[in-house]
């Protein structure tokens, strides 16, 4: 509140001394009153979604259990997981950047993008001008992903936590003890679950960036009839002006050529006007086309006629806005695929009588395994949606990047495909997902440590419970699971790297390109 109050007292401050008329109009106003309602109410519902959210309230569970002898034991719960938890987890595990950034995406920014964004809906032009509202709803588009940080971190805990739970070493047969018997086979198994407050928050984060784009659809929407509008306008009064001097029949002046026509009247056009701007493309593809000519028949070109080198240089950057959107397509591919990080996890569990000693595991993944990690930790339905966020919704954007950029498009068409591949980019974590990874994967031990931590008592109860008879009583009071994990990166992340930089310039030159009249859109 604090922050979206600061941000509308700014823009209060800097109002402009327009009247209240039509011109200060909000854009609410440029819509049906309906569509300002309905929008409202739901960004009030998702505030409200994620207002639950934040309260108290796992919105994960673990529990721990051994099977013996291929019969399960009673298991045990052992941790919940809850919003302030991880935000005090990663403060105890000293993990200070990437406790402020879980904090900032999962506490304030939600609320600040979702008030701001009603500002901008209901703020009258005096206040909020359409080039600065334009601004802010475009951050609000790029920046409205950092929503997914969450889920993304989460889902990377969680995904972790299985990996280590199947690289945990099995408990043995032990052939000689002290009673001369055998310990049955046992497997240490952790399992976590997700409640219905993670479903709540994926719904109203997804739902919150829609609300954003929509209204950033609305803004764009109104700026094109705005200029449409105009253009008629302008078009309205040429031909006016034509009709009349095509209807006198000799030249008038003074008060009479006044009193004749209301056209003639109206002020001649300014040299920038719409219509000679509207002539100035065709005029440079002629006279571009008139120096390729000359230059191919080998006359000099006119002075100042750099048309060809003009038309060269977009041909040039054309082409390469095109293969740089194919080489991201499959850049994003192989790094979807490729390892990019490491887990390496040391120590053992239970060791009784000393007969499993503490063993190193080092376990090289992709963001293709840790989908199937996911599913197998949390369900199906989780691992679908990593896999939509981090691996369709990336290519599906690059695709409609493509498209527009090699398909010429009318404006209200080429605004439609643009706003379906922003949409497209508001649903991919690709960029978000590696910069978790990077920020995770050196604090990412000590978390799991620290939370494993909970798992190290309940487990050394169940061993001494089921196993008393196995190990000699002055091993009891001793701790006999060790638990350790550190994270490293692989070479493919070098591979992520890349294709997150490619895309990014690649996609943002294309759908920009929708402003230019390369596209027929808006000037």
């Amino acid at each position: 509140v604090l922050v979206a109050g600061g941000v509308v007292g700014w823009h209060l401050l800097r109002r402009q001394g327009v009247p209240a008329s039509g011109v200060d109009a909000s854009l609410a106003a440029a819509r049906p009153i309906w569509h300002a309602l309905l929008m409202t109410a739901v960004c009030v519902c998702v505030m409200g979604m994620l207002t639950v959210y934040a309260s108290p309230g796992a919105f994960a569970t673990s529990s721990v259990g051994l099977s013996l002898a291929g019969h399960e034991l009673p298991r045990v719960q052992v941790m919940q997981i809850e919003l302030p938890e991880i935000v005090l987890m990663l403060w105890d595990a000293e993990a200070y950047p990437l406790m402020a950034v879980a904090g900032f995406s999962m506490g304030s920014w939600p609320f600040i993008k979702l008030l701001l964004t009603l500002f901008s809906l209901w703020a009258p032009a005096s206040v909020l001008p359409p080039a600065r509202r334009g601004r802010l709803l475009l951050w609000f588009d790029l920046l409205g992903k950092v929503s997914l940080f969450d889920i993304l971190f989460e889902y990377i805990l969680l995904a972790v936590f299985a990996l280590v739970s199947a690289d945990l070493p099995t408990i043995p047969e032990l052939r000689h003890d002290s009673c001369g018997r055998t310990v049955p086979f046992a497997h240490f198994a952790l399992d976590v679950h997700f409640t219905w407050r993670t479903w709540l928050f994926i719904t109203a984060t997804a739902i919150s960036l829609l609300c954003t784009n929509v209204v950033n659809h609305w803004h764009q929407l109104a700026h094109l009839s705005e200029r449409r509008d105009f253009a008629r306008r302008v078009a309205g009064l040429v031909a006016e002006r034509r009709s009349a001097e095509a209807t006198t029949p000799f030249p008038v002046q003074g008060a009479e050529a006044r009193s004749m026509s209301p056209a003639l009247s109206t002020p001649p056009p300014r040299r920038r006007s719409l219509s000679a701007h509207s002539l100035e493309p065709a005029a440079r593809q002629a006279s571009a086309r008139l120096n390729d000519l000359l230059a191919k028949a080998g006359a000099p070109a006119p002075p100042g006629g750099s048309g060809v080198r003009r038309l060269e240089l977009q041909s040039r950057s054309a082409a390469l806005v095109t293969w740089s959107l194919v080489l991201s397509i499959g850049l994003t591919l192989a790094a979807y695929v490729s390892e990019s990080f490491q887990v390496t996890f040391e120590g053992a569990v239970a060791e009784i009588l000393e007969a499993q000693p503490g063993g190193t595991r080092r376990n090289a993944y992709s963001l293709y395994s840790m989908t199937i990690a996911i599913g197998e930790a949390v369900g199906t339905s989780h691992m679908c949606l990593f896999a939509l966020m981090c691996g369709a919704m990336p290519l599906l954007w690059l695709a409609l990047c493509l498209w527009i950029w090699r398909v010429p498009m009318e404006r209200h068409t080429s605004h439609a495909f643009a706003f379906v591949a922003q949409t497209a980019y508001c649903y991919s974590a690709f960029e978000l997902v590696v910069v978790v990874i990077v920020m995770s994967m050196f604090e990412i031990g000590p978390v799991v440590e620290a939370k494993l931590a909970h798992v190290v008592g309940p487990l050394d109860w169940m061993v001494a419970h089921y196993f008393a008879d196995f190990y000699p009583e002055t091993t009891v009071s001793h701790t006999h699971t060790t638990l350790s994990l550190s994270a490293g990166f692989e070479p493919g992340m070098a591979l992520m790297a890349l294709a997150v930089g490619g895309r990014s310039c690649a996609g943002g030159a294309a759908v920009s390109a929708r402003t230019t009249k390369r596209l027929g859109t808006v000037p």
